[in-house]
C-alpha cells in the first residue's frame, strides 16, 4: 500500500500508550534492547491492537526494531 510507506509511528501509535511507548524507546536507545514491552497501535479501521514483545535499537543504522505479538484477545479476556 502507498499509504504505508509514509506512515510515522505517531500515525499509528494508540494515544493511551504513547507516553509509555516513548519512555520505552528511550530505554531501548540507552540499553540496546527492552524485552516484555507492551504498546498499542491503531488499525486502519480504528480498532486498538494491543501488542507485547521486544524492542531493539541499532546504533549504527540509527533505527528501532520491534518484534511484537498481538495480545488483544488476551487483554480482552483478562478484563472480562
Amino acid at each position: 500500500d502507498d499509504d504505508i510507506k509514509d506512515l510515522k509511528i505517531m500515525d499509528i501509535l494508540h494515544p493511551d500508550n504513547a507516553i509509555e511507548t516513548y519512555r520505552t524507546f528511550g530505554k531501548v536507545k540507552k540499553t540496546g534492547e527492552v524485552s516484555n514491552a507492551q504498546t498499542a497501535l491503531v488499525a486502519k479501521n480504528g480498532r486498538k491492537i494491543d501488542l507485547s514483545g521486544r524492542f531493539s535499537y541499532d546504533e549504527k543504522e540509527n533505527e528501532f526494531r520491534a518484534y511484537l505479538y498481538n495480545i488483544t484477545e488476551k487483554i480482552r479476556g483478562d478484563k472480562a
